[in-house]
């Protein structure tokens, strides 16, 4: 899934994916991938999340499948990026 999901984020796609979260229940969203992180237990993306309207992060175990959508990104994903940092400027992504 990393090299879709850097695909994605080199080309500036949005992507839709197959999420279970926590308790089980799967779900689809539309998310625009901003930046993966990878810690010791588990590796996340970081993506502006359509239904949300806001980010969020994806355990990447947790996602079930992804497409790469041809709708480009509304704005630069450097752009999205420096948000994000503003938003949670203790993050090391």
């Amino acid at each position: 899934r990393i090299g879709e999901i850097r695909k994605a984020m080199a080309r500036e796609r949005k992507l839709r994916v197959t999420y279970r979260n926590l308790s089980g229940q799967t779900n689809e969203r539309t998310v625009w991938p901003t930046a993966l992180g990878f810690f010791a237990e588990t590796e996340i993306l970081v993506a502006w999340c359509e239904y949300r309207a806001a980010f969020r992060h994806f355990r990447l175990d947790r996602i079930l499948s992804l497409r790469i959508l041809e709708d480009g990104l509304p704005k630069p994903r450097r752009a999205l990026l420096a948000e994000y940092r503003a938003i949670e400027p203790d993050a090391d992504i």
